[in-house]
C-alpha cells in the first residue's frame, strides 16, 4: 500500500454512518450495540484509521478527499478532520438524496446527507460546463436543423410526408395538419396555421412549457420529477387530444 504513498490525487471515503441497530461496521471484531456508551468513541478510533492511511498515501502538493457522512456523526468527523488535516482547506456541502424528505416518526424530515472536501495543497475548484446541457443543446439544434430544411423542403417543392393513418383510414388523426400549421407558421400566416389543426395551435404554449420542464428537470435532476396534479395535467390533456382526433372527423375540422 505505501508504495503510492503521497501519490494518490483523490480519496473517496463512505464510511458506515454509525447508525442505531445497523449493524454495518465493526470494533475490535464485534457489532456496535446501540447501548454501547462508547459507540461514538469507537466509531472515531474506526474512521481515524483510515483517515490517518489516506493521509500517508494523498499527494500534499495537489490531491482532495471527499467523505459522505449523515447527521448523526458529521459534527465529531468534521472535528476529526480538522485535527487530522490541518494544513488543508476544509469544507463540507450538502448532497440531496430525497427532495420529497424523509419520513421519521417524531422527527424532522430531512432531504439531504452532508460531503466533507479536504483540499490539499494547490487543489482548487474548477467550474466546469454542464456536459449534459451541452449534449441536449447539440441534439435540439441538430432536430431544429433538419426541421427547418423539411420547412423549406415543403415550401419550395410542395411535397411533405402523408399522415400514415389518413392514408390508410381517411380520417384524420389527432396530429394531422401540424406540418402545415408550422408552414404557415413560418410565414406569419397565423389564421391559415390554426385552421389546419386548431387543438394544437391552441395548445401550443402548453407542449412547449412541458418541454422545456422536461429537459430541466433532465439536465438538474437527471430524472422526471412531477407530482400528482402534474400527472392529473397530463392524462387531462391526452384525453382532450384524442376526443380532438375523434371530434374533427365528425365536424370536418
Amino acid at each position: 500500500t505505501y508504495a503510492y504513498a503521497g501519490k494518490v490525487d483523490c480519496i473517496y471515503i463512505d464510511p458506515p454512518y454509525n447508525k442505531p441497530n445497523a449493524k454495518d461496521w465493526k470494533y475490535n471484531c464485534n457489532y456496535i450495540d446501540i447501548n454501547d456508551q462508547y459507540r461514538h468513541s469507537k466509531w472515531l478510533s474506526f474512521i481515524e484509521r483510515r483517515l490517518k492511511l489516506a493521509k500517508h498515501l494523498l499527494n500534499p502538493n495537489d490531491s482532495v478527499l471527499i467523505v459522505t457522512i449523515d447527521e448523526l456523526e458529521y459534527a465529531r468527523l468534521g472535528l476529526l478532520l480538522e485535527q487530522l488535516f490541518p494544513e488543508s482547506q476544509i469544507q463540507m456541502i450538502t448532497d440531496v438524496i430525497n427532495p420529497r424528505g424523509t419520513n421519521r416518526d417524531n422527527e424532522f424530515s430531512r432531504v439531504e446527507e452532508y460531503i466533507y472536501v479536504c483540499r490539499m495543497g494547490n487543489a482548487r475548484i474548477i467550474k466546469s460546463e454542464n456536459k449534459r446541457l451541452i449534449k441536449i443543446i447539440h441534439r435540439i439544434s441538430l432536430l431544429l436543423a433538419v426541421g427547418l430544411f423539411y420547412n423549406v423542403f415543403i415550401i419550395v417543392t410542395g411535397w411533405g410526408i402523408p399522415c400514415i393513418i389518413h392514408s390508410l383510414t381517411g380520417f384524420n388523426c389527432p396530429g394531422c395538419g401540424i406540418t402545415r400549421m408550422c408552414v404557415n407558421i413560418s410565414k406569419l400566416q397565423f389564421k391559415k396555421a390554426f385552421e389546419y389543426n386548431r387543438f394544437i395551435f391552441i395548445t401550443w404554449p402548453f407542449i412547449m412549457y412541458e418541454i422545456i420542464l422536461e429537459l430541466y428537470n433532465y439536465v438538474n435532476y437527471r430524472k422526471t420529477k412531477r407530482c400528482l396534479f402534474h400527472n392529473i395535467v397530463i392524462l387531462l390533456y391526452v384525453v382532450l387530444l384524442i376526443t380532438w382526433g375523434i371530434a374533427r372527423n365528425f365536424w370536418g375540422i
